[in-house]
């Protein structure tokens, strides 16, 4: 290294922000719930898709209910 260049240090962007252990964690359970909302959500269309099969099915003359 040059002697010039000790004195030069790399200063932070103007941007820049510190992560910390708590800003880890708000973002691994805001991750969880969008996980578990998907996974709700996908139960939910699939019961949808199952009642409106079995509205077809007693439409085309399945057993009464």
């Amino acid at each position: 290294m040059k002697p010039g260049n000790k004195l030069k240090r790399q200063s932070t962007h103007a941007h820049y922000t510190y992560k910390t252990k708590d800003d880890f964690l708000r973002w691994w359970r805001e991750q969880d719930a969008l996980k578990k909302q998907a996974a709700e959500e996908e139960l939910i269309q699939a019961d949808r898709a199952i009642s409106l099969a079995l509205m077809v099915w007693t439409d085309d003359g399945g057993p009464p209910a």
